[in-house]
């Protein structure tokens, strides 16, 4: 090859690695159950059923972090709100507490205001706000923060969001009685 052939090949080669750099990326999370601490919430116990709803209707995935780069987190609110009832419905079964979709009592959840921060360029921070609503009308609203990284950071928000839920007296009240 002549040495021109490699310059241009090597201007080439340039060319594409500066535009994979600057063209970004999206990174999609799938949200998982993150198993609760010993102590995290109180002990109770209740004996009726309850249905627990998905409440929250979007499914479209929502941007929760982006930066100059191009770089992207997206989740979809109505798949984490998904894990936060799988969290719960764990929790309510140690608790003698059955998911029934028949059941009288309900509880509606939905996960949304979720965001993503970079405080450390080592970790990442997921602030999101969880509504709880009852079938009696009582809404409440959770705000969870955690950090960690891509997936630790929300799963464990989630955790954390249905556990503020799970120690609050009036959310407590509803499904012992």
């Amino acid at each position: 090859m002549s040495r021109a052939t490699i310059l241009k090949m090597s201007r080439i080669v340039s060319l594409i690695t500066i535009l994979i750099a600057f063209s970004g990326c999206t990174n999609h999370l799938v949200i998982k159950q993150y198993p609760m601490k010993p102590g995290m919430v109180p002990e109770f116990t209740g004996s009726q059923p309850v249905a627990l709803v998905n409440a929250q209707d979007n499914n479209e995935n929502t941007i929760l972090y982006s930066n100059k780069m191009g770089d992207k987190i997206t989740a979809s609110m109505h798949q984490m709100t998904d894990t936060a009832i799988q969290v719960l419905e764990t929790e309510l079964e140690k608790r003698n507490i059955d998911n029934s979709e028949n059941a009288d009592k309900q509880l509606r959840l939905a996960v949304h205001d979720v965001t993503m921060t970079m405080p450390h360029p080592w970790a990442l921070r997921c602030t999101l706000h969880l509504k709880a609503e009852t079938a009696d009308g009582n809404i409440s609203e959770y705000e969870a923060i955690n950090n960690g990284n891509i997936n630790r950071a929300c799963g464990g928000a989630v955790l954390r969001a249905v556990a503020a839920m799970l120690n609050d007296d009036t959310i407590q009240y509803y499904l012992k009685n």
